[in-house]
């Protein structure tokens, strides 16, 4: 028996509901990770503009320690980079290069935090209609090894094409599931992306305003 027939037999024996199964699994893998990212986005909520109002208005009124009472109850990231260059200073004013060291060491590990796990979604939903395809393909096989084999087995032409609509019915399920589960994937990759730049930009936004207060302060101002 060459290689192509054992392969074809292989694909046969296992047919396209194995396939389905690991798409099954899949699909579960993935709204898993959407319900751990949508969490992990929800206690991170908050506004940036009220954020930088509250770092200004703190800084303004009540310099170092009531920014950093105003903004110590937000878990936002932007806050908890600016907190992260407000306590830099080891009980004293931190000077501007320090807080920036600070805050661009606590900027990656936001950064990671809120990433976490968007990489598997992404290969989720870009690999998934391949995974269906697959099983399409196996389908297909299927069908037209029965196709081949109908009439020297004695099968009556009906039975014969009943098996083979089956067969390829069962395919064009694998892709379909495959593309179900890709879609949401793809969604909540993009949705996430989103949230995590936008977080991500308004952690540099009040990065920026407190090395502008820090700097100021340096030159005695």
């Amino acid at each position: 028996m060459n290689i192509v027939e054992s392969t074809k037999n292989l694909m046969i024996g296992t047919g396209a509901q194995a396939v389905l199964w690991l798409l099954f699994g899949l699909s579960a893998a993935s709204l898993g990770l959407i319900f751990e990212r949508a969490v992990a986005f929800r206690l991170r909520r908050g506004s940036v503009p009220e954020l930088r109002l509250a770092l200004l208005e703190g800084l303004r009124s009540g310099g170092l320690g009531e920014a950093r009472a105003r903004l110590d109850r937000s878990r936002h990231p932007a806050a908890r980079v600016a907190l992260r260059g407000l306590d830099s200073g080891d009980g004293e004013a931190p000077l501007p290069k320090q807080a920036e060291e600070a805050m661009g060491a606590e900027l990656v590990a936001q950064r990671d935090a809120l990433d976490s796990g968007l990489g598997a979604l992404a290969t989720l939903g870009s690999n998934a209609p391949f995974v269906g395809l697959f099983g399409t393909v196996v389908g297909i096989v299927g069908a037209f090894d029965v196709l081949g084999r109908g009439p020297a087995a004695g099968q009556a032409g009906g039975a014969s094409a009943g098996l083979v609509m089956a067969s390829v019915g069962e395919a064009l399920v694998a892709t379909a599931v495959g593309i179900g589960v890709a879609i949401p994937a793809v969604v909540a990759y993009n949705y996430f992306s989103r949230q995590s730049k936008a977080a991500l930009a308004g952690a540099e936004i009040l990065a920026r305003e407190l090395l502008s207060y820090l700097e100021g302060a340096a030159r005695g101002r």
